[in-house]
Order: structure tokens, then C-alpha cells, then sequence
């Protein structure tokens, strides 16, 4: 029978979405492996939302307190805390600041007819930037792999998974990522740490950030967002229904940052960039919607009841 985990790992930043990524993966997985590496144990600022959760409060979830020591060897961790990985095990790649939709639910139910070649799911994410209205690209990312014996994580920032063969499908499911929809000081933090792991670029300055969110000031802000500014795509769908609770909250929270941010766009779209972003529009939906024939073929997006329909 397949079985179907999901990893995940967390720090010591706040993740106002983790509540809502843990409840929209909860009626599909089996169990969940937390490595928490923040440091501060039972002071860690995730525990109180993973002990909240249901997948927490039923007993499926290990959780392991570390110390954090670059990507790939927190993922490992996760790797190494399921004694029950067997062949049949597949593991939802997720991060606390993403919120999957209804359809993860039927995906990975479906996971048991894909034939062994296949050893990778992917679907496509919004990447939201700085605003729930705006978002900069649909991604191809991916969703659920195989375990094997040989499998790990590599790398200390932008970690690559090794020891998995097969190929793989996307499927024209699309989920949400609101990672980049928050303060301008976390440009700083993250970039002041992808850094001191290797990565080549520089961080937001501290005080361009502080200027941004607690004055207001965008005048120096602008320079460092203004390309981005300038690509953003109006979001038109519907966010999953597990992170609504939370943006309508943010929205009100924060109702003048995003009246800002929503100004500082309008500056930078002119009618010709409105003009590009409207076919940028259209070449991001033909990506994932594209995918229908591949979900087709292995009845990926079957239904419980017309899965039950069909044995009758």
C-alpha cells in the first residue's frame, strides 16, 4: 500500500502560514517529520502552531529540536527520522510558507497508479511578492518524490535532492507560496544568510529595509524592487482555502504597508508594462495548463468517487 509522508523543515523565523500548510496537507498524509532548528527547543517560535495542529494532536508527527547547519543537512535529518520508509513511501516536498489547495488531497491519493519508472510529481506554485493581489511567476516545483535507500539532500543553500532515479510528470495543479509576502527586513535576514552559506549577491541594506516598514519611506527601497515592480501579475483566482483566514487577518494588520506597496506598482506599470504582463499572463497559465494530458494518463486527478465508480 502506498503511504505518504511529508517533511518539513523550520527556524527561527515567524511563519504566520505554517497553520495553514500543516491543515491543507493533514487529510492526505500519513505522518510528518519536523526537524525544528531554530535552537531554541521548546522556546522555538513554530512549536506552538506544529503542537496546535491536527497531524500533531493524532500522533502523527515527529518532531527532532537541532541546531541549524545549512539546508541539505536539516532535510536529512527529516530522512533519517523515518524508521518506516519502504518502497512504497512517497515524501511531500513542502516549506511552512506555502498553503496547498483541495487537489494535493486527490494527487496523492492517486499516487498509487503511477508505474515505478515515475519517481517525481511536480506542480506549479504562485510566488507571490510583497502582496496577496500581485504575484511575480508560476514555477514548476516539485510536490512528492520517492523514497530510496540511497536518497539525500545536498548542499547548504538551494539544496539539491540525489539518489532518486525515474523520471518525472507536473501536473496542471497550481498551490500557493507566500514566502516573499512579508517585511522588508526579512530581504535582509535572508539574504544577509543565504550569504554566509555561499551564495554570491547582496542583501537589502538593514536601514532601507527599516525605512520601508516602520516610516513608510519607499524612496530608496524603489531602486532594489523596481524590476519586480515592474513584472508583477494581478491575481485573479482564489487563494486555498486553508491561508484565507490569514490574509483577510494580514490585510487588516497591515491594510497601509499593502495601500504602499500597491501604489509603489502602479508607479512602475505603465500602460506598455501592463500591456507585457498580460501575455506574461497568459504564458504562465499555458505552462500548467498543458499538463492536463499527462494528469489524463495516469488519472491523477481522479476523484474518490469516480475512483470508486469505476471498480463497481
Amino acid at each position: 500500500m502506498t503511504r505518504i509522508v511529508a517533511h518539513l523543515i523550520v527556524g527561527a523565523k515567524q511563519e504566520p502560514f505554517l497553520p495553514a500548510l500543516l491543515a491543507s496537507i493533514e487529510p492526505a498524509t500519513e505522518h510528518i517529520f519536523v526537524n525544528e532548528n531554530s535552537g531554541f527547543r521548546e522556546r522555538a517560535p513554530a512549536l506552538r502552531a506544529l503542537q496546535a495542529s491536527a497531524l500533531f494532536r493524532s500522533g502523527r508527527m515527529t518532531l527532532k529540536h537541532t541546531t541549524f547547519e545549512g539546508f541539505a543537512a536539516a532535510r536529512n535529518i527529516c530522512l533519517q527520522l523515518d524508521r518506516g520508509a519502504c518502497d512504497d513511501t512517497w515524501i511531500a516536498f513542502i516549506d511552512a510558507d506555502e498553503v496547498h489547495g483541495e487537489r494535493f488531497a486527490t494527487i496523492a491519493r492517486n499516487l498509487a497508479r503511477l508505474p515505478k519508472r515515475l519517481s517525481f510529481v511536480d506542480g506549479f506554485t504562485w510566488h507571490f511578492f510583497k502582496s496577496f493581489d500581485w504575484y511575480l511567476a508560476i514555477d514548476r516545483r516539485m510536490m512528492f518524490y520517492r523514497w530510496t535507500p540511497s536518497v539525500r539532500w545536498d548542499g547548504d543553500v538551494h539544496e539539491r535532492l540525489i539518489g532518486v532515479g525515474g523520471a518525472r510528470i507536473a501536473l496542471p495543479y497550481v498551490y500557493a507560496h507566500y514566502g516573499h509576502v512579508s517585511p522588508f527586513s526579512e530581504d535582509t535576514r535572508q539574504g544577509t544568510q543565504y550569504a554566509s552559506l555561499g551564495q554570491h549577491g547582496n542583501a537589502l541594506p538593514a536601514d532601507i529595509a527599516l525605512d520601508a516598514d516602520e516610516r513608510g519611506d519607499f524612496s530608496r527601497l524603489n531602486p532594489h524592487f523596481a524590476d519586480r515592480w515592474r513584472r508583477l501579475i494581478r491575481f485573479t483566482g482564489e487563494h486555498p482555502p486553508a491561508a484565507r483566514p490569514i490574509i483577510v487577518y494580514e490585510k487588516l494588520r497591515l491594510s497601509e504597508q499593502f495601500r504602499r506597496i500597491e501604489a509603489a506598482i502602479e508607479e512602475h506599470q505603465p500602460r506598455a508594462e501592463r500591456f507585457k504582463n498580460f501575455f506574461r499572463r497568459i504564458n504562465y497559465a499555458q505552462r500548467w495548463r498543458l499538463r492536463w494530458l499527462q494528469a489524463a494518463r495516469y488519472g491523477m486527478l481522479r476523484s474518490a468517487q469516480a475512483t470508486a465508480s469505476n471498480i463497481d
